[in-house]
């Protein structure tokens, strides 16, 4: 009996081990052509073309497999001590100054994050489960990081739709901004935000409002409805945005030009 449970109890400890192996390899960073994803995300800022299109290459044949690896860069923070060590004031002693400027690598969470918003860009709809971090890199202290990550939420496209449309609402003048800008790349994959820009098109930010605009032309003709919504519906300046908005989605009613044999 004892041998039994002694047997029983090696297999279990046998699969445990099995398992905690397995997952430490697919936890592990993943590859391509032997460089890790956080190398070719931070190629894409390559001076030469030829090495950025290698590193969007290598994104794209790595597909969702990088994304994991992409929101960890996109969670990238310094720490208190790195910040602190690079930005100490002129009166701390010169050795003590070059020591920690030597033995501290210099802050770049912010580079990582704004790489991590490229890359995932370049990833479009295969990126989609980066969308949360990407609503909150929108929100980042430093502008570049705050556009990439519009613009990869826009080349995502319908999966960013609805965090796109709350974002249209925030306090921050150029968070709604680059919602519209985002919505607008999105472009007839953002139907579903055509009320909420129509509503932006009285924004108090003109910036916020030309987005808008901009947003709903490309949106196209599933905008229509809630254009003329906002036409029969709106006042003063308000409804003139979205007649101006809703020209370039109407079709043309010029007539065709006559050909020579018919002059």
């Amino acid at each position: 009996m004892k041998r039994r449970l002694f047997i029983g109890l090696a297999a279990l400890g046998v699969c445990a081990l099995a398992a905690i192996l397995v997952c430490w390899r697919s936890s592990g960073p993943v590859l391509y052509q032997g460089k890790p994803v956080w190398a070719w995300a931070t190629q894409l800022y390559s001076p030469g073309p030829q090495a950025r299109e290698e590193a969007a290459t290598a994104l794209k044949a790595m597909g969702p497999k990088a994304v994991p690896d992409l929101i960890r860069m996109l969670r990238a923070r310094d720490s208190f001590f790195r910040k602190q060590a690079w930005s100490l004031p002129r009166t701390v002693p010169q050795r003590l100054r070059l020591f920690l400027l030597r033995n501290v690598r210099q802050p770049n969470a912010g580079f990582l994050r704004d790489a991590a918003a490229r890359a995932l860009a370049i990833l479009g709809p295969d990126a989609k489960a980066a969308v949360p971090d990407l609503v909150e890199a929108v929100r980042d202290n430093q502008r570049e990081v705050r556009w990439d990550a519009a613009a990869a939420l826009g080349r995502i496209g319908e999966e960013s739709v609805p965090e796109l449309i709350n974002l249209l609402t925030d306090k921050d003048p150029e968070v709604r901004q680059v919602a519209a800008v985002a919505l607008a790349a999105a472009g007839p994959a953002a139907k579903t935000a055509a009320l909420a820009l129509t509503q932006r098109l009285n924004d108090e930010s003109g910036l916020v409002r030309a987005a808008s605009a901009r947003a709903l032309e490309q949106i196209g003709a599933a905008a229509l409805p809630a254009l003329v919504h906002a036409i029969e519906h709106s006042k003063g300046l308000a409804r003139q945005r979205a007649a101006q908005a809703l020209m370039p989605i109407l079709p043309s009613r010029r007539l065709p030009p006559i050909s020579a044999e018919h002059s």
